[in-house]
């Protein structure tokens, strides 16, 4: 076996055939599985980490130094224009974390529920606990205050401005040097970091376009979408290709807050979005209104059951739960993760 060093690394542009599933073989398996492990990672590490911190530290922010609003710098490197987007961020609110809150105090009040020790804001009617209202939503709002994540600082993305038939420029082949510095603000290197990122996206477009068709192909041997971990082998004379569907979720923790506390509008029409705990204050005395306009349902009525006592309204604990249940529920959904590995064909493990 000859041995040689290698000086480049050389990324070609993935084939049209890609899209047509007429083309699910062996070369476009491999093309695509190279891709995502190798050539990707490369232009990741020789042009996207390497070049692109440069550019933006010229337009001069960083997080000590943060510009008031959303600034548009422009960078010149050698006849290549660079647009530098900087836009100030602040700690975002950590949505999840209201919700994990919310769903734990509400177990806790309903498993050791006792109206004498909990004190005022709290009944039983019917052998059920009840809950003032105001106490839930001041028990959201402040977790709305006081649940932050991130930090201050800066988010800065760059694009190519000029010149025009640089921004279009997609190459059949990149070449990468091995031991050339890229962090340099070159001509060379910018146009290089130019190419490459145009590359990167037509190459993503192009695998996920197979990966659509082998997902396809992929459901007609399972007969239906899988809801646990399923592997499909696709065995060729070179190679054996393994697609692993793997059902993932993800919930819109922002969504199920809103669905409890998204304010109303100044004027109400049918198609306003209310949350609930809103909703159930504007009770007593405004219930025919928010039903002509399909704001408040039966099903929010039957769950939280409100009460009114000394002019507040109470809410049945376990309607509340059940609420929160819902939402989670309406606010979830289901995606599936693709991921192709190459094996050794039988014989050569």
């Amino acid at each position: 076996m000859k041995k040689e060093i290698l000086t480049q690394s050389e990324i070609r542009r993935l084939p049209d055939s890609l899209y047509n599933s007429l083309y699910i073989n062996q070369e476009s398996f491999s093309r695509v599985v190279r891709w995502e492990a190798v050539d990707k990672r490369l232009i990741e590490k020789y042009l996207k980490n390497a070049f692109e911190p440069g550019v933006k530290a010229a337009a001069g922010y960083n997080e000590e130094n943060r510009p008031d609003k959303k600034k548009e710098d422009y960078i010149d490197i050698d006849g290549v224009t660079f647009k530098v987007t900087t836009t100030p961020t602040t700690k975002r609110l950590a949505y999840q974390t209201v919700i994990d809150n919310f769903d734990a105090y509400l177990t806790s009040l309903i498993e050791h529920y006792d109206a004498r020790m909990l004190g005022a804001g709290y009944r039983t009617v019917n052998d059920e606990p009840y809950i003032l209202l105001g106490v839930l939503v001041e028990k959201i709002a402040n977790d709305l205050v006081n649940c932050q994540e991130g930090k201050e600082g800066v988010q800065q993305s760059i694009a190519v401005e000029k010149p025009e038939n640089l921004i279009i420029q997609i190459p059949e082949i990149l070449i990468l040097v091995n031991d050339r510095n890229y962090k340099a603000l070159n001509g060379y290197n910018a146009e290089a970091y130019a190419k490459g990122m145009n590359l990167t996206t037509y190459n993503n477009s192009a695998a996920k376009a197979f990966k659509d068709l082998i997902f396809d192909d992929s459901l007609q041997v399972l007969g239906q979408e899988p809801d646990h971990i399923s592997v499909i082998s696709y065995p060729f004379e070179g190679a054996v290709f393994i697609h692993q569907l793997e059902p993932r979720v993800t919930v819109s923790y922002k969504d199920i807050v809103d669905a409890f506390f998204k304010k109303a509008p100044e004027k109400l029409t049918k198609r306003s979005s209310v949350g609930d705990l809103t909703v159930l204050g504007m009770l007593p005395g405004s219930e025919e209104v928010l039903k002509d306009k399909g704001i408040l349902s039966q099903d929010m009525l039957d769950a939280y059951n409100p009460q009114v006592f000394d002019k507040r309204v109470h809410v049945r604990l376990a309607g509340v739960r059940s609420r929160l249940e819902k939402h989670r529920q309406d606010n979830t959904s289901k995606t599936i993760e693709q991921n192709i590995i190459m094996l050794p064909p039988a014989g050569h493990a």
